[in-house]
């Protein structure tokens, strides 16, 4: 389970988790870790929980850091992926250009292979035929996208 940054509040050698308003739950810090001290002078920006142990984040450098050089943004949609590229001249970005690839075939091979797995599963009742026949449907799906992928240059 991750905590968000507001939830929890390292104290010492504890970190608190409010469960709710009043209520909090005082879990343990293992603070022989040789690198605690430095990350403990950051700010404690995120928890996570699993049934083994606890992991914090935390943000170290307050200060700001500028965006150098040329950069690209890229949005991975169901049917597109939207690029846009940017360069920045002293702090300030200017857009160079956006585009657009439309990955529908892609889509069209995944959700084919996918009702042919599930007819697969099915049917098909021994074990090791089922294994080898879903082994090779998988490979096959993985070869026609990436000829799809060699066609268009990603």
């Amino acid at each position: 389970m991750k905590i968000d940054g507001e939830l929890f509040k390292v104290e010492g050698d504890r970190v608190r988790v409010t469960l709710q308003p009043g209520h909090y739950v005082y879990v343990p810090i293992n603070t022989e870790n040789k690198h605690f001290l430095a990350y403990s002078k950051g700010k404690a920006s995120d928890l996570l929980l699993t049934d083994n142990f606890v992991c914090i984040t935390f943000t170290i450098s307050k200060k700001e850091r500028s965006l150098g050089g040329s950069f690209v943004a890229q949005d991975l949609n169901f049917s597109t992926i939207d690029s846009t590229f940017a360069m920045v001249n002293v702090g300030r970005p200017a857009l160079k250009g956006t585009d657009t690839q439309s990955i529908s075939d892609i889509a069209h091979i995944q959700n084919d292979f996918s009702r042919r797995r599930k007819s697969l599963q099915k049917h098909i009742h021994n074990k090791q035929k089922k294994y080898r026949k879903l082994r090779q449907a998988r490979g096959r799906q993985k070869n026609r996208v990436n000829d799809l992928q060699k066609l268009r240059r990603w």
